[in-house]
C-alpha cells in the first residue's frame, strides 16, 4: 500500500496504482489532494491492523509529508525509530560511526549558530538542519569569515521554510556541521527486499555548476553507469542495512564518490524514493518501473539493461522558482522556451508554483557525447524565463 500527500502525484504514479492494483491509504491528505484519478483505498484503521500485525506487508511514501501519519499510527511497530534513524542526519551519523571512523561531524541547536566556535573545524565544511528535505537551509562553507554571512542566510531561510513542511520533514532547532565530501555526488532509489538484501532499482549523477553549488537542478541517469557502480554502492548500502536491520524498506540514498573511490553517504531518506515523482525516470531511462518492482519484490539485470540501452542519458531538469521574485509578480513562466533549449525533451511536469517553489520538472533525452545542453540549462538563470505582472 501507498501514502499519497502533497507536494506532488504523477499521473505515472496514479496509472501504476491502479494497473497494480496498489491501495492507497484513505487519508485526509490524500482527499486535499482532490486527483484527476482516485486510486484504490484503504481504511486507515484497516491499514495500521495490516502493517501492525504483519511486518512483510510493503508500504511506500510519494513525500515527505507522510512520515507524521507513520509515527502516528504505527508507534507499535518498529517503523517510527527506523526513519528517526535516517531522518535525523546526526543520528544517521550515529548509526555509521564504526564504518566511518574518520568523518567528522557536529550537533548544533539553531540558536547557538552564530556563537559556535569554529576555530578546531578544517574547511570547508557543509552545514544543514539536522532533519531536512530538497537542499532546504544547506551551505557550504569555505572559510571562518563566511561562517556569520551563512548562518544569517540561513535564519532567514528557514521562516520560510517552516510555512511550507511539517516538522517530520524539516525540523530547523537543530543542525549539522560536517566535513566537506570532495567527489562526484550520485543518488540512488533502492529497496531492501524480504531477507534484508538491498535491491538497487536507479542510480542518478547529481550535477552541480561549481564546489558551492548544493541546488537541486539536474540529475542524470544510465544504465551503463547504474553497472559500473552497482557493486560499490550496493556494499554500502548492505552495511546501512545491516546495522539499522531493514527489510521491506524503500530507501533514496545520497552519496559522494571520492577521487579515490571510496563510497560516502551523505544521508539516506526513508521510506521513498526519489522526490516530487522523480523516481518516475526509471521508466523513461530503463524501462523500469520502480512501484512494481518494489511491490513485486523483483531485481533489475542491470547488466543486460545496460548492453540494451547504448549511451543514451535521461536527466531531469527541476525548474526552480528564485527565491527573490515575489509569487505575486509573477505573470507566468516560459514552458516552451525550457524545452526549445533541449534536443529531446520526453515529458514537461507543470507544477503550482504560487505554491511551492518549482516552476516544474522536464524529463529529457541526451546523447553521451552531446550534453552540452544540460550544461547551459545547469547554469541558466530562471528568472530569463519568468514573465513579471
Amino acid at each position: 500500500m501507498i501514502l499519497l500527500d502533497r507536494p506532488y502525484v504523477s499521473s505515472f504514479l496514479l496509472q501504476s496504482l491502479q494497473q497494480h492494483h496498489i491501495a492507497a491509504i484513505d487519508t485526509p491528505e490524500l482527499q486535499q489532494l482532490q486527483l484527476p484519478q482516485q486510486p484504490d483505498t484503504i481504511s486507515t484503521a484497516e491499514a495500521s491492523k495490516l502493517l501492525s500485525s504483519d511486518p512483510s506487508t510493503r508500504l511506500l511514501c510519494n513525500s515527505e509529508n507522510s512520515i507524521g501519519w507513520i509515527s502516528d499510527h504505527l508507534s507499535n511497530t518498529p517503523l517510527p525509530e527506523k526513519i528517526r534513524l535516517f531522518k535525523d542526519k546526526c543520528a544517521f551519523r550515529d548509526l555509521l560511526k564504526d564504518a566511518f571512523p574518520d568523518f567528522f561531524y557536529a550537533e548544533i541547536p539553531a540558536e547557538q549558530l552564530a556563537q559556535t566556535d569554529t576555530s578546531t573545524w578544517s574547511w570547508p565544511i557543509i552545514v544543514k538542519p539536522a532533519v531536512g528535505f530538497f537542499s532546504m537551509a544547506v551551505h557550504r562553507v569555505d572559510n571562518a569569515d563566511q561562517w556569520p554571512v551563512i548562518v544569517e542566510k540561513i535564519h532567514n531561510e528557514i521562516d520560510v521554510f517552516r510555512t511550507e513542511y511539517p516538522q517530520q520533514v524539516l525540523d530547523a532547532s537543530r543542525f549539522i556541521v560536517e566535513e566537506c565530501i570532495e567527489g562526484e555526488e550520485y543518488a540512488i532509489d533502492a529497496y531492501y527486499n524480504d531477507v534484508g538484501e538491498p535491491v538497487i532499482l536507479n542510480v542518478l549523477h547529481h550535477r552541480f555548476t561549481g564546489g558551492d553549488d548544493v541546488s537541486d537542478r539536474i540529475y542524470t541517469t544510465s544504465a551503463e553507469m547504474v553497472f559500473e557502480l552497482h557493486d560499490a554502492l550496493n556494499e554500502l548500502l548492505s552495511v546501512i542495512g545491516t546495522s539499522a536491520e531493514l527489510s521491506h524498506f524503500p530507501v533514496h540514498l545520497e552519496v559522494r564518490i571520492t577521487p579515490e573511490g571510496q563510497v560516502v553517504p551523505i544521508e539516506l531518506n526513508p521510506m521513498r524514493f526519489a522526490g516530487w515523482c522523480t523516481t518516475d525516470i526509471a521508466y523513461h531511462a530503463h524501462g523500469i518501473n520502480p512501484y512494481f518492482y518494489y511491490f513485486d519484490n523483483q531485481k533489475p539485470d542491470w547488466e543486460q539493461i545496460a548492453a540494451l540501452s547504448g549511451d543514451r542519458l535521461t536527466s531531469f531538469v527541476i525548474l526552480d522558482r528564485p527565491a527573490d521574485v515575489p509569487v505575486d509578480k509573477i505573470k507566468g513562466f516560459d514552458y516552451v522556451a525550457v524545452l526549445e533549449e533541449l534536443e529531446q525533451p520526453v515529458e514537461l511536469r507543470k507544477v503550482n508554483y504560487r505554491n511551492y517553489p518549482v516552476f516544474g520538472i522536464v524529463f529529457a533525452h541526451t546523447l553521451s557525447d552531446e550534453q552540452e545542453e544540460l550544461d547551459h540549462l545547469l547554469r541558466a538563470d530562471m528568472h530569463d524565463f519568468i514573465e513579471l505582472a
